[in-house]
């Protein structure tokens, strides 16, 4: 598989995940927006500030990814603590 940037020094398999995660959060983004413009209701204002959560969570993997080995470990702890807060969230187990 080729590099998709070859500048930056990451594997082209990593490059391609990163690259489909910001297409699909692009697109999420997208259609949430023109959602909202149609039909503005509280389910599309939940699912925009859900799609928001996943922005940071994605910056904080690509930030992670290209710094160090050691920093991503940690990263990916923390992004796993973030998702199981936000499935948690979902779920309603009061």
């Amino acid at each position: 598989m080729r590099k998709i940037i070859d500048s930056i020094d990451l594997n082209p398999e990593i490059q391609w995940v990163i690259a489909i995660i910001l297409m699909i959060l692009v697109f999420a983004t997208l259609l949430f927006w023109v959602w909202k413009m149609i039909a503005p209701s509280k389910l599309v204002d939940e699912m925009q500030v859900r799609t928001r959560s996943w922005w940071v969570m994605c910056f904080i993997f690509l930030f992670a990814s290209t710094i160090n080995p050691i920093v991503t470990y940690f990263a990916l702890g923390f992004l796993s603590f973030l998702t199981l807060r936000e499935i948690y969230s979902l779920l309603d187990l009061r």
